[in-house]
């Protein structure tokens, strides 16, 4: 079962991504950036999902991190506060969705970047 470390530092988002992906793959969560390095420098994952915007390191500064770890982690990002170029500095080479999403497009963007 493929492993999934989500980081966000708001509660709902962490709880809706439990709720969509359990069962379905293992998942783990992570509030900021520094948890999520501790996560990650500790096991294997299939996939780091991380919003952009959170206190300390954000979601950027983690992905460049955690690759400098596994270099060919795939990454999705997630962010409800991107004006447009942000949104096209941000994915040069992540794919990412906007907050809030719909289950199914999460699904479907999960399963893309595992693949």
């Amino acid at each position: 079962m493929s492993r999934i470390l989500f980081v966000d530092d708001e509660n709902l988002p962490r709880q809706v991504a439990r709720r969509v992906l359990q069962g379905r793959y293992d998942i783990e969560l992570a509030e900021n950036g520094e948890d999520a390095m501790q996560a990650l420098s500790s096991g294997h994952y299939n996939l780091l999902i991380t919003d952009i915007h959170m206190p300390g390191m954000n979601g950027l500064e983690l992905i460049d991190q955690a690759r400098g770890l596994y270099p060919e982690l795939p990454c999705l990002v997630i962010s409800g506060n991107l004006n447009e170029y942000d949104w096209e500095v941000a994915l040069r080479d992540v794919p990412g969705l906007q907050k809030p999403f719909d289950m199914q497009e999460f699904l479907v963007a999960v399963e893309a970047a595992l693949s």
